[in-house]
């Protein structure tokens, strides 16, 4: 089964608002889990316009590396 994440969900687990989200996501395989541009974008946008750009971009990077990006 394949999963498209929302930038809200991306949003929950990179501030770890919900823990049931990360442990959900660490049960899937990277395979599974397919982000489109369009959530890349506004996570993207986000991370630039924060206080802390450059910790919030590497975040964002590392979260989105094992992921497949869908146009």
């Amino acid at each position: 089964m394949k999963y498209f994440l929302d930038t809200n969900i991306c949003i929950y687990f990179l501030k770890g608002t919900y823990e049931a989200i990360k442990e959900k996501l660490s049960k899937r395989k990277p395979q599974e889990i397919k982000i489109s541009t369009v959530v890349l974008a506004e996570l993207l946008f986000g991370a630039k316009n924060s206080q802390r750009v450059k910790d919030n971009l590497q975040k964002v990077k590392s979260f989105l590396n094992p992921y497949q990006m869908i146009p």
